[in-house]
């Protein structure tokens, strides 16, 4: 109702739904956006620091949460790689951090080291418009802004060191914009 909202190249998994999303982490909505995107649940890797804001504690306890925290991050992608072996969706925004400035932050290596022990293919993702409607750059939310996810094509990295292969996954999103 108060966002015009463009969906490109949905994917659309059958079965075997063990894949790993992964995309620019630009706003508060992305996971919002993802979630009204698929047909199907998706769980998502998230800082625990979100549960500790009000409003975004209250949204994503109806969302499928896989809290990784900074100082135990091994942890939280215990849960990504176990979900996916699970054959369960699972997302990632591999910057770590909503970028303050929209350009896209380097993708830590974490995307790498799940991607590797899980075997799942990548779906990349970009969103744009919604760094524009609420973010570090948008503290307020706006109304009646357009958004847009686009989803690129199931794809598995080159064995590579975890910097090499973060670094192709970050491309084929950035080939989205």
């Amino acid at each position: 109702i108060f966002y015009k909202v463009e969906v490109n190249n949905a994917p659309k998994l059958g079965k075997e739904r063990g894949v790993l999303f992964v995309g620019n982490h630009s706003s508060w909505f992305d996971t919002l956006l993802l979630t009204y995107a698929m047909n199907h649940r998706v769980w998502f890797v998230t800082g625990d620091f979100i549960l500790d804001v009000p409003i975004m504690r209250d949204i994503v306890q109806h969302l499928c949460i896989l809290p990784m925290r900074r100082k135990h991050g091994k942890e939280g992608m215990e849960l990504a790689i176990n979900k996916l072996k699970e054959k369960r969706p699972v997302c990632i925004f591999p910057e770590g951090e909503i970028t303050p400035t929209g350009e896209m932050l380097r993708f830590r290596n974490g995307v790498s080291i799940i991607q590797k022990a899980s075997n799942a293919p990548i779906i990349p993702f970009y969103i744009a418009g919604a760094l524009e409607t609420w973010s570090i750059v948008q503290p307020k939310w706006k109304l009646f802004t357009k958004m847009s996810i686009t989803f690129g094509e199931p794809f598995y990295p080159k064995d590579a060191k975890d910097n090499e292969v973060s670094q192709e996954i970050q491309e084929h999103v950035i080939q989205l914009k």
